[in-house]
């Protein structure tokens, strides 16, 4: 075998040896040089779009290079945000936090010095303490007419973003005692996340993503000049599954409701809420960040208690007009969509005081479930609302009501239910200071209404088959009119009217509410007006429920 010639040796080692010295030169300045050069690269950019505006402190950081990028980790992180500069406040979040561990993995050194985009395959921040300042939209507005710049950095793409076991905290300018708590376990992440930085709108609205899903707990919110506290022990939302959950909701009177509702000049309603769960549904988030359109599927309120209080001894704002329910959900600023909300397992708890009265006038309604289908708003799609309801009258009978609202006839409406069989005295708390008249005995056996209204009018027909009713008259300590009494019954019905078929007869009756007077009003009126007229002679009626 022919041995190589010397000058193929030389050759072979001149090239050798010149591989070995690139390769040692490269790492010389890829260590020394060139990740100073990427880090003082990334920082020009950044100061160059942002300024002063943000501001990253830290104890220490570490930076790489790898095959798919350059890499940096800092320990021991502060960031914070000039909130003075009202200008970046229309356009970026102002946000505060406080990190042990911020990890920034694999920038793309090309696309960094060659588009001025900052393009990241994974950002990691653990167990942050972060705190959003939320400022207030008139102070943004007034200095709109500041002439925007273009950014140095055009966008930033984030492969995945990762935030984990941290608390947060909202403080809202307007008052900064007013903060919203998310206590523990504060976890997000997201994919694909692409912000245009070149935009003149804030990033929250022109960034776009693949996928965001998040989940707090503890949220709390004790707003200074609010009437309420609020608080959710959970909550859950998935992007991409169109999924929010939430957990242990209460939104809470400060106050004793009754002395709340002596407090306002005119007539308001104070209430107490609690949910355990709420799952929505949606049939298009994009549009609901873009406050566009409200798409959903499906709403399910589990375990809804609703505990109402008003004071019929302070008046009513005579000014305002107030809607049908479905005429008032036409006139919401965006348009509805939403195919079915259920409701399992609510109550309503109303009260009705009168300084007139020792007892406010109470209704309840318990176990009460409920489907309401074809929420929808845009003039294409609208149809008729549909809402049925089912579930416990005052404690003692089932019962069923239901509601027929056509979107594309927003001035008429039908309605029909039932009352099953209870004891006639379980309606006293209901008429409480509506008149001086109690039941003391009796029966219902049922009770059947249907009818159609307006805008102000309710026309209705009512069968009440009821049996053994006895009348009580008091004054107004509450003790019984024995003369007044005993002449109720002479003229009261013991028992319905049977037609000759052995069918209760039934009763018409007209209701007509006043125009700042509730759609509530208009149903309520309506059947107490019929059931009145189902145990009393028209002349009788008009006397006692007139006191």
């Amino acid at each position: 075998m022919e041995k190589p010639s010397k000058t193929w040796l030389r050759i072979f080692k001149i090239t050798g040896i010149t591989v070995l010295t690139v390769v040692f030169l490269l790492s010389i300045f890829v260590s020394f040089f060139l990740k100073g050069i990427i880090n003082n690269r990334l920082k020009k950019e950044i100061n160059d779009t942002f300024g002063d505006f943000y501001t990253l402190s830290f104890e220490n950081s570490y930076t790489s290079l790898s095959w798919n990028g350059f890499n940096i980790e800092f320990e021991k992180v502060e960031f914070e945000t000039d909130t003075a500069n009202k200008f970046m406040m229309m356009r970026y979040p102002a946000v505060f936090f406080k990190t042990n561990s911020f990890k920034i993995d694999n920038i793309n050194i090309s696309n960094l010095f060659f588009d001025s985009v900052i393009d990241l395959k994974k950002v990691a921040i653990d167990k942050p303490e972060l705190l959003f300042f939320i400022p207030e939209k008139e102070s943004l507005t007034e200095n709109n007419s500041e002439k925007s710049e273009e950014s140095a950095i055009k966008n930033i793409q984030v492969a995945n973003f990762e935030l984990s076991n941290g608390n947060a905290s909202f403080v809202f300018n307007r008052n900064l005692a007013d903060t919203l708590y998310a206590g523990k376990n504060v976890n997000l992440k997201m994919e694909d996340l692409k912000i245009d930085l070149n935009s003149t709108e804030n990033i929250i609205k022109t960034s776009k993503v693949e996928q965001v899903a998040f989940s707090l707990n503890e949220i709390l919110l004790s707003p200074k000049d609010s009437d309420y506290d609020y608080r959710i022990d959970g909550i859950n939302f998935n992007y991409r599954d169109e999924l929010l959950q939430c957990f242990g909701v209460e939104i809470t009177a400060k106050r004793d409701p009754y002395k709340m509702t002596l407090e306002n000049q005119f007539r308001k309603t104070i209430f107490n809420i609690s949910l355990d769960t709420l799952n929505y549904q949606s049939g298009n988030f994009k549009e609901l960040k873009d406050l566009s359109s409200i798409k959903g599927s499906a709403l399910h309120l589990v375990n809804l208690n609703l505990n109402l209080v008003r004071n019929k001894s302070i008046p009513l704002d005579e000014t305002q007009y107030k809607e049908l329910f479905h005429k008032s959900l036409l006139n919401l600023s965006i348009p509805v969509e939403i195919d079915s909300v259920y409701l399992k397992n609510g109550s309503i708890d109303y009260k009705i005081h009168s300084d007139k009265e020792l007892q406010p006038g109470n209704l309840m309604l318990t176990q009460l479930n409920a489907t309401i289908v074809n929420l929808y708003t845009e003039k294409s799609k609208r149809d008729v609302v549909t809402a049925s309801f089912k579930g416990v009258f005052m404690e003692d009978a089932p019962f069923t009501f239901q509601a027929k609202l056509p979107l594309n006839d927003p001035n008429n409406h039908t309605y029909n239910g039932h009352i099953g069989a209870m004891k006639l005295t379980s309606l006293n708390p209901l008429i409480a200071n509506l008149t001086r008249v109690k039941l003391a005995e009796g029966q219902i056996n049922r009770l059947d209404f249907e009818g159609r209204g307006n805008q102000l009018k309710n026309w209705g027909t009512m069968r009440s088959d009821f049996e053994g009713l006895k009348l009580k008259v008091t004054d107004s300590q509450n003790n019984e009119r024995w003369l007044q009494s005993g002449l109720g019954n002479l003229i009261a019905r013991k028992k319905n009217r049977g037609s000759t078929d052995n069918l209760t007869d039934s009763v018409e009756y007209v209701f007509e509410r006043l125009p700042y007077k509730d759609h509530l009003t208009l149903y309520a009126g309506g059947l107490i007006e019929g059931f009145a007229l189902s145990i009393l002679p028209k002349s009788v009626y008009n006397l006692v429920m007139s006191q």
